[in-house]
């Protein structure tokens, strides 16, 4: 399985628009209800992947993501770290013999992909993966930014001060002292 690291935000594929993006996932349930179209594509032209069921959990330190996709090599899942997203993709390889007729046929196979939203940035040198049972479990620590601390007002005031009173004994008490410019080069003219 292979882990990789963008430092860009998610986007979805040709700058499409949100209401693109779900008229592709309505084509992709219509074309699923109806047994599929020819060619695989759906509706939409589009090469048609199929997305894996999951589960996203948040505890209050992670998000916990629980993918099935039996059958899979390790190797042929993909994680994709955004800053904003996770995507999981691969293919899963159907292994049929040819002159073999199916009487019902229900798991998915072909190029898959998940994408997940996240609503904070996640700890992405801390964030692991696991393949076990059909299951990956993915288990990404949420980052927790840099916080500011407040000091108490007066300790602000104090500096504050000290700063103010070191740039008056810099000027002197009158304002800084001007140096006078050498001839011609005044701001008076000698017409």
């Amino acid at each position: 399985m292979r882990l990789r690291y963008r430092t860009v935000l998610f986007q979805l594929e040709g700058a499409e628009t949100l209401h693109q993006h779900y008229q592709y996932m309505v084509d992709d349930f219509v074309r699923q209800a109806h047994g599929g179209t020819t060619m695989g594509m759906s509706m939409s032209r589009r090469p048609a992947a199929w997305r894996p069921p999951m589960d996203i959990h948040e505890a209050s330190d992670a998000y916990i993501v629980r993918i099935e996709i039996a059958g899979m090599a390790e190797d042929a899942i993909e994680v994709t770290l955004y800053n904003d997203a996770v995507v999981v993709s691969g293919t899963r390889e159907d292994e049929v013999e040819e002159g073999v007729s199916f009487h019902e046929a229900q798991i998915r196979y072909g190029p898959f992909e998940a994408v997940i939203r996240l609503p904070y940035p996640i700890d992405r040198d801390q964030a692991q993966a696991n393949y076990h049972n059909g299951f990956l479990r993915l288990h990404l620590p949420k980052h927790i930014p840099d916080r500011l601390r407040v000091q108490p007002g007066p300790a602000i005031d104090a500096r504050h001060r000290e700063a103010i009173s070191l740039s008056t004994d810099a000027s002197g008490p009158e304002g800084p002292e001007e140096t006078p410019l050498p001839e011609g080069q005044g701001g008076e003219s000698d017409a």
